[in-house]
């Protein structure tokens, strides 16, 4: 009788610390499913430069785009407001066929574009962008409306150049596995072809023979050249050491930097 109830005081012993353990664990588990919130939040509207410049800002957090609704109101011009890109984009972005001008990416950057990274499960629809995306520094990845792209790009339409050392295209520089680009357009061309050196010597009413091209990337050398530029190297230490051989090869002179040129360029007193 004794040894029965030993036994019976043994099993309800572990009954409650399997009770424990469950209390214990639950709320772990609730926590869990907290943090992987889907609600969306609330749309954030652009109509001006200033909002604009403010997603730029919140966007260097990823999660701030995650689940949220970005509206385009209006038409902007970039022009001279130091915009740079945004920086990492997961929601959704209705251009609403609006256009933004005046893109000028043009700073140090490895990946370059409107957007600089879109990731997996963002949607970009609608838009229109008008510029240059032109960086210097490493510049591997460069497109007009991303340099990388994860997510869908829908509907959207880039007119300018754009001009990277390897991986460079109108719409996105580098579109990943599980990118989606429908029914995008690009207008204007990469250096890959004369154009925007024609376009710069007729501003200047001078021939490409009369009109000097300094470029670092090897692939823009070699356009500029076969359209009748002499063109200057400049081996920046982004260039790499197979394309600064190239370079040498292939240019009327190479430099390390501008300041190079100054003891010519300059007259005799402000040297």
């Amino acid at each position: 009788m004794n040894r029965i109830f030993q036994l019976t005081r043994r099993l309800w012993a572990a009954l409650l610390a399997l009770c424990l353990v469950l209390a214990l664990t639950l709320p772990v588990f609730a926590e869990g499913e907290s943090s992987a919130d889907t609600t969306d939040k609330e749309t954030y509207h652009i109509g001006t430069m200033d909002e604009l410049l403010q997603l730029a800002d919140y966007c260097r957090l990823d999660s701030w785009s995650e689940n949220r609704t970005v509206m385009l109101d209006a038409d902007l011009e970039l022009t001279g407001s130091g915009f740079s890109g945004i920086p990492s984009f997961s929601g959704v972005f209705l251009g609403q066929g609006h256009v933004i001008s005046g893109l000028s990416l043009v700073n140090d950057g490895s990946v370059v574009g409107f957007f600089r990274y879109v990731q997996k499960g963002a949607n970009v629809r609608d838009l229109v962008v008008r510029g240059r995306a032109m960086p210097t520094g490493s510049r591997t990845t460069v497109g007009g409306i991303a340099g990388s792209n994860a997510g869908t790009l829908h509907n959207c339409r880039f007119e300018g150049v754009s001009s990277g050392a390897s991986i460079v295209g109108g719409i996105v520089g580098t579109n990943l596995a599980s990118g989606v680009i429908e029914s995008c357009t690009t207008i204007g061309k990469s250096k890959e072809h004369p154009d925007i050196y024609l376009k710069c010597a007729a501003d200047l009413k001078a021939a490409p023979h009369e009109t000097v091209v300094f470029e670092d990337a090897l692939y823009a050398a070699k356009t500029a050249k076969a359209a009748g530029f002499s063109v200057i190297g400049v081996l920046s230490e982004a260039v790499e050491e197979g394309d600064r051989i190239a370079l040498q090869k292939l240019c009327d002179r190479c430099i390390t930097d501008y300041t190079a040129l100054l003891g010519e360029l300059l007259p005799p007193e402000d040297r």
